[in-house]
């Protein structure tokens, strides 16, 4: 195991993001690494990260993407994670001018932060609508032989759109790490209100739930994607 892909590794079984994730280990963007390498890079015991993996129930009910179908997994990522993102933006952005505005002068962090998020959600909004409308629609046609290539893929092939897409993943990835070390990994001064509390516990859950949305499309869909457009 110690040889393989951190993305491959977390494609088998979607439950090892967790522990890669409290080693500080990046899994979505940074799944491309040799997992004996990573641990090299930040002095980690190989077999500390392999034993926690093979203490995992091997007897869970959690699903295993990479064996979805390409239109469930392109329906599930739709479904939960852009609903998500779509549904959690509005509230995290209050949140976030609210803590500005009253910490602010005290902790110019929250300042940065609000508007780093600014960015960032605008980035992720347009990001869904041209995966949603663009892509995965392509994505779809190209699964089924009849379609011709010269109307629907005049750009050239499905890698295109694909590597673009990762682009926009990686800087959502900087953004996403750029809040985490202002936020001091999301842990908010002792004298902070509910509010500022509540903004970097929503914060990680946003995080979390962003590295899952990109490890499903750089790691599974993607790829089975390209491998139709021969």
């Amino acid at each position: 195991m110690k040889e393989k892909k951190i993305a491959d590794i977390v494609t088998a079984d979607i439950r090892t993001a967790s522990i890669f994730k409290r080693h500080g280990i990046d899994f979505c963007c940074g799944g491309g690494k040799i997992l004996s390498d990573v641990c090299k890079d930040k002095k980690l015991k190989v077999s500390k990260i392999t034993n926690e993996i093979e203490k995992l129930n091997s007897n869970s009910k959690e699903k295993n993407y990479d064996k979805m179908s390409v239109n469930a997994l392109i329906n599930h990522i739709i479904k939960t994670h852009h609903k998500y993102v779509k549904e959690t933006i509005p509230t995290i952005k209050d949140f976030a001018k609210k803590v500005s505005k009253v910490h602010g002068k005290n902790y110019p962090e929250t300042n940065l932060i609000y508007h780093l998020f600014l960015r960032l959600s605008d980035e992720l909004l347009d990001h869904m609508k041209k995966e949603e409308e663009i892509l995965f629609p392509k994505i779809k046609i190209l699964l089924d032989k009849t379609y011709s290539k010269s109307v629907f893929f005049s750009y050239g092939t499905i890698s295109n759109p694909i590597k673009m897409m990762e682009m926009e993943h990686e800087s959502a990835g900087k953004i996403l790490k750029e809040i985490a070390e202002l936020s001091n990994n999301y842990i908010p001064p002792p004298s902070a209100c509910n509010t500022y509390r509540a903004l970097y516990n929503s914060l990680k859950e946003f995080q979390d739930d962003l590295h899952i949305h990109i490890h499903l499309e750089n790691n599974i869909l993607f790829p089975k994607a390209m491998k139709f457009d021969d």
